[in-house]
């Protein structure tokens, strides 16, 4: 059993090969090198040019975005490198090899979305907190008149909201929210 420690440490901080790595089935179908331009392309006017297309050409590099792709449910998410006419180029970054550089021609493009990230108390949990606090306080007084019976739910609702929303000592994951900038026509 103890020589399976250094073969498991040299196996794990042993550089891997600079080789490409290969495509996994459930990988991106983008490009992972980029293609040569062609100069027999016809070249399109900015007047012609899809308007929701120009929002992603805007976007700023390092901007975390997710791209939908046909046939797929999930978006891929990366952070944008560069977007002109033809294609999406963004670094999927990832935690134990070098980040990959995902190129996606803009026919193979669903939908662009914008990453958010969110901390704070979810909408959900606040909700619950006054519905579960409203009859508990109700319950509570259920042998009063109704007058004393609204008034202790909504002092339970309002137990119940401010609980959910004091900060917690557990980490709470934050929350990732996505806005559509593009969908394709």
């Amino acid at each position: 059993m103890s020589h399976l420690v250094p073969a498991l440490l040299l196996f794990l901080f042993t550089s891997p090969p600079r080789a490409q790595p290969a495509s996994l089935p459930d990988a991106p179908s983008a490009l992972l090198q980029p293609q040569s331009p062609t100069s027999s392309a016809p070249s399109t006017s900015p007047t012609m040019q899809d308007p929701h297309w120009l929002n992603v050409q805007q976007l700023p590099p390092g901007k975390a975005n997710a791209v939908l792709e046909p046939g797929r449910t999930y978006p891929t998410s990366c952070n944008i490198d560069l977007a002109n006419t033809t294609t999406l180029t963004c670094i999927q970054p990832s935690p134990y090899s070098p980040p990959r550089r995902l190129i996606f021609p803009k026919g193979n493009i669903t939908a662009v979305f914008l990453e958010e990230i969110e901390f704070g108390p979810s909408l959900t949990a606040v909700l619950a907190g006054l519905g579960i606090g409203a009859g508990l306080g109700a319950g509570v007084c259920n042998e009063a008149s109704a007058r004393t019976i609204l008034v202790c739910s909504l002092l339970g609702a309002g137990i119940g909201a401010g609980v959910a929303l004091t900060p917690s000592r557990l980490p709470h994951p934050p929350r990732i929210r996505r806005r559509l900038i593009y969908r394709a026509p």
